[in-house]
């Protein structure tokens, strides 16, 4: 997951530069999805939605798509200045990801966008995937932050 989140950090983010971003979550957000939709539509046969209405809210990006023909969602909640398990916490009291209950595999990102830096500080990951028995298995969440030479790496 790091090298996924360095290549938001580097190849959409950075790229878009300050005349294209500013400090709202609504920049960081139209961004992001234009980067996901483009990326990765064309090479995996995914799609990403924004603004998906849920049962009390919406979710700020969902992905889906097939791989190893399995079913997956990713589901993005993008915070400014807030804590990338608070993006997480919301995702979950929000129950964002009810709707896609038939899905093999369900992960949940939570990012984190420096308005001053205006690119992603800090994520929260975390995975639901089926077992043989078909219950969902959930794996504790995992931590990433941005390192000193300026890439991602799991923390603590």
């Amino acid at each position: 997951m790091d090298f996924f989140l360095n290549i938001i950090r580097s190849a959409c983010l950075a790229k878009a530069g300050y005349r294209f971003l500013d400090k709202t979550e609504r920049s960081f957000q139209g961004a992001l999805y234009s980067f996901l939709n483009g990326a990765f539509h064309t090479t995996h046969g995914t799609w990403a939605s924004a603004e998906t209405d849920s049962g009390i809210g919406r979710t700020d990006i969902v992905m889906e798509g097939q791989y190893n023909d399995q079913s997956a969602v990713y589901i993005f909640e993008l915070k400014v200045d807030k804590p990338a398990l608070y993006a997480l916490e919301q995702i979950h009291s929000k129950d964002y990801s009810i709707q896609y209950d038939l899905c093999h595999k369900k992960v949940f990102i939570g990012l984190k966008y420096d308005p001053v830096k205006l690119n992603i500080a800090e994520a929260a990951i975390e995975v639901h995937q089926r077992d043989k028995q078909h219950a969902f298995q959930v794996m504790p969440p995992k931590n990433f932050a941005v390192n000193a030479t300026g890439y991602f790496q799991e923390v603590g």
